[in-house]
Formats: C-alpha cells, structure tokens, sequence
C-alpha cells in the first residue's frame, strides 16, 4: 500500500499571522509494481512549526509529532493489496532461499540449469527494476535505486540487498554465464521490461525520502507481529492436544513430526515479518492485515482455510519439507539465519541514520543559539537603518514569496512570424520544464551505477546533495532573522542551509555572510555540552540530507 501523503504547516508572516503552507508527498511500498490508485492509502497531517521551505529543513528529517494526523483508505480494496504484497515477498523469499541451497559451496552448484534460472530471473528483474521511470537496470540514475535507497523504504533496500547476494552467488557460475542463459534472460527481460511500459507499471510522480522509522514504530510493529505469531502458534498446540487426546494413543511421532514442521513455518513466517515490519510505505493497519495474512500459514493446512495466496502456500510447503538436520539446531529455524541477516542490515541502517541526526542536530542547537527570529516591527526598524527588505543571499523579499505553480502554456497563435514562434516555443519549452521540476524524481548523477551497493561513506559524499524528490512544494516564504554576535539580518532557509545543510568541509566554520563574523565561543560550548565529548562539533559532516532546491 502506498501512501499519499499532504503537510500542512504553520509558517510566519509579515502580518504576524501563520501562514499555511502545504506539501505533498509520495511515499511507495517495497511491492514491485506501484499500487493502483484505489489502494492508496492518504495522510493528512498538521505541524505547528515551519515547513522545510521556510526553515531551511530538509523534509526527511524528524522534528516533532503532527498536531493532528487522518488516515484514510478504501478498505474494499485491502484483500487485494495484501494478496498482491505478499505474493510479491513470497517468490522472492523462494528466489533467495533456492540460492543459499544451491550457490557456492553449497555443493549443488553444478546442478543449477537454464532452465530454472530462467524460471527465477522474474524475481530478480522486478526486485531490480526501476518503478520511478521504468529504466533498464545498466541505465537506471534514479536514487531511490541506488545505495540510499534505504531513505526511501528499508524494505525495498532490504529486498534488493538480498537478491544481489543471490545474484552473487551465480556469479562464477558455467551454467549461468553461459551464452545459452545470457540469450534466455534477455528475452525474459525483454518480455517483462515490454510489459511493464505498456502497462505504465511505473510512477513518474516522484518518490520521496523519509524518515528512518523511530525505534518506537519498529518496537509497535515488532510486537504486533510477535502477539500474532504467538496467537497463531497457541492455536496449534491446541489443536495438536485436542488431536493427541481424542486419538487414545497419546502423543505420536506423527504429532511431533507436525509440531516440527509448525516451528519451520513459524521460522518462516518471523523472516517475512521482519522484512514488512520496515516497509514505511503502508499504515500499521495494513501491517496488522500483512502479519495476519503470513501467521495463517503456521496452522497445518487441514486444520485452517487458504490464505489465497498461492505462493505464500508455496513457501509453507517448502519451508515444511525442510530435511531434518539431526544435531544441526537451525534444522528447526531454517530460515534463522535469514532474519539475522535482515536484522544486521537494518541495525547498520539505523546507525548510519542516528549518526547522520546526531551531527545534524548538534548544527541546528548552534543555528538556533546563534540566531534571532524577528517580526515585521523588528524588520521595518531595521529597515529604517539600512537593512534591505530581502534576503542577501537569493536576493528574494522576506517573508512569503509568490506561489511557484507554473502557470498554464498558452497556445500559439494562428497567425505568428517564425520569430514569435520560435519565442513562444522556447516560452512554452520552459514552462513544461519548471512542471516537470515541480515534482521530481530521485534523479542523481550515473556515477552511482558503478558503485557498490553496500554503503561506503565516500559514496555517500558524492552524492549528497540530490534534489528533494517526490515532493511538491509551491508555497514559499523566507522569514528573517537576526545574527546575535554582529546583528546582520540573513533570510533562515538560506543561512541554515550554509550553516547546517550545506556544512560538510570541516575546516569551514560557520560564518556571517556579510562581516564573516563567526559565533562566539560560548555557542560552541552550549553543543559541544550536547555532543558530551568536548571535541570540535562542526567537524561533523551531514552527508545524507538532501538540499531543498529554490
């Protein structure tokens, strides 16, 4: 389920009443197809503080709770979306799974055919394809595809990760670089790459980062996923009992036997858990139908309806005829080490992530100690002292500026020279292109496609710096405030985005724009006090947070 998601916040202005300036976003699942339009789910929600235009604030960072928050969505449509999520998580479970059993040094290596992983190769082209734009891997430039994609949805970052492990083990493999398979995956790409432009099985609207899930959302989901698992688990060892009772003979081989294969699904159905529990593109009620829908399987199957699934059922079945290992203590858990793997890969995420807010909110408690907010009184006394009515740095008037939606292209008239033709085109020409930027796209540099997708923090230098994609922002303002150690008046968002945003030379401390005036020592200390290590705060780069394009 995908979210439409619409701010409102409360902004300053030159009449001293707040200005609601609004912001909408769009926030995709891991599912491999965008969702269709009834099964979106939409939020509205309302801050009492600036939008990010204003303040200077990157969208993806988290500042405080909303005010009021609404969910809505069209319930008739939630059997369907989940069918389709967990169909989608399900053959690519399967695609991953099949590879640990038969990669390197799994010794089956050799019994890999073209066949079967011309069978499979759907899996790995709609986990690696582009949903933004539908572009071919080798081409793709979209960052939501990139090493940050995990900005964009964890789950879908996890997903990937996973199959390009599976993907490695095959990589040394004669069967699979052969000619005979290179010619069988092309045209399975082609198939599928046609089929999803005809069926415009991509959105071009834009996706945008968000906020690393808090460790309160994950723990809420955590447990209600442990609470259906454990309801699901208790109503088969009833059944069991009931069965073990009724039988006259007591508990049998066959009873254990299908308690072992009960814990197998369960091992299942905790990896596929801890996958979802991380996808921010649907509500904790979607969640709550996902948990549900992938405990059904824990039951023996006569014993319990069909999940309606039918790879999910797949899944059961396989994960049930897992061999007995013996002494081996995964043969109960065949899916363990799976959910350690997914478990380290978003703890090593969320570090990142912590690490990046921590340096981020060091540099806005000495922007907020360095600074004074000041109202039309203040600005018009200034005014009287020779301090201009705009900001110095984007030369714009203070306060709020006019609304930035691109203005309708007119059309051409009949009769027109060449010369005016030519004028109105260029005219109409970048009219669509400030449309097209409206709202854009995760777009960055190709230089991402030859890199590693494992994150590696010279990788993330270079591409800091991405536009905020997916996020339509008309409404603008640019409040001013005063420097307190030299009382210059700077526009907020400009001066927060050289002082905090754009900050990451080291050797570059924070300066006034006019006298180059630094903040005194004493504001220094207020972060150095924060930080608790006494060393020099500014020397923390942000590197993850986008910039706010003007």
């Amino acid at each position: 389920m995908c979210i439409k998601h619409v701010q409102f916040f409360a902004c300053p202005s030159k009449d001293g009443r707040a200005k609601h300036h609004c912001i909408k976003s769009n926030i995709l699942c891991s599912e491999h197809f965008p969702c269709p339009e009834p099964q979106w789910e939409r939020r509205t929600s309302e801050y009492r503080y600036m939008c990010p235009s204003c303040s200077g604030e990157p969208p993806e960072v988290p500042r405080q709770r909303p005010a009021t928050e609404h969910w809505e969505r069209d319930n008739s449509t939630d059997d369907d979306w989940v069918q389709c999520y967990v169909d989608g998580l399900c053959n690519s479970v399967l695609v991953w799974g099949w590879g640990r059993q038969h990669g390197r040094g799994s010794g089956l290596e050799d019994t890999v055919s073209v066949r079967q992983m011309t069978q499979l190769y759907p899996s790995f082209f709609l986990e690696w394809r582009c949903k933004e734009r539908d572009h071919r891997p080798s081409q793709c430039t979209c960052e939501a595809n990139g090493p940050l994609a995990y900005l964009y949805n964890p789950a879908m970052a996890a997903r990937r990760h996973f199959t390009n492990e599976t993907a490695s083990e095959f990589a040394t493999n004669s069967h699979v670089q052969g000619e005979l398979a290179r010619q069988s995956f092309a045209d399975v790409h082609r198939r599928l790459s046609r089929m999803c432009s005809r069926g415009k099985l991509y959105f071009e609207d834009g996706i945008a980062r968000q906020p690393f899930f808090s460790g309160e959302g994950v723990a809420r989901r955590r447990s209600t996923l442990e609470r259906v698992v454990k309801n699901a688990w208790r109503a088969m060892e009833d059944e069991l009992t009931a069965s073990a009772d009724a039988n006259g003979e007591g508990w049998t081989d066959a009873h254990t036997l299908m308690e072992e294969r009960t814990r197998r699904r369960m091992s299942l159905v905790k990896f596929m858990g801890e996958i979802a529990l991380y996808d921010n593109g649907f509500s904790m009620a979607r969640f709550c139908l996902v948990a549900e829908r992938l405990a059904s399987i824990i039951q023996t199957p006569q014993w319990r309806g069909p999940s309606h699934v039918m790879s999910l059922e797949k899944m059961a079945d396989v994960a049930s005829a897992v061999q007995d290992g013996g002494n081996q203590p995964d043969s109960l858990n065949p899916f363990g080490e799976f959910t350690k793997k997914a478990v380290a890969y978003f703890t090593s995420k969320r570090e990142t992530w912590a690490k990046e807010i921590r340096n981020y909110t060091s540099k806005r408690m000495l922007f907020d100690s360095a600074i004074e907010p000041m109202n039309d009184a203040a600005l018009q006394a200034a005014v009287k002292d020779g301090v201009e009515e705009e900001c110095a740095v984007c030369y714009v008037k203070f306060w709020e500026t006019p609304s930035l939606r691109p203005p309708t292209p007119k059309q051409t008239p009949t009769a027109a020279s060449p010369e005016q033709r030519d004028t109105l085109a260029g005219r109409q020409q970048l009219l669509v292109s400030q449309a097209s930027t409206a709202t854009t796209g995760s777009h960055i540099s190709n230089q991402i496609r030859r890199l590693k997708w494992d994150d590696d923090p010279d990788v993330q230098r270079r591409i800091f710096g991405a536009n905020a994609a997916g996020v339509s922002m008309f409404d603008r303002g640019e409040p001013p405030v005063r420097l307190k150690h030299c009382g210059h008046v700077i526009g907020r968002s400009c001066l927060f985005r050289a002082w905090v945003t754009e900050a990451n030379d080291p050797d570059e401390r924070p300066s006034c724009p006019f006298c180059r005036a630094e903040p005194p020592m004493g504001v220094y200390q207020v972060v150095e006090a924060f930080l608790g290590d006494g060393g020099r705060s500014w020397r923390f780069p942000t590197r993850l947070l986008s910039l706010l394009s003007r």
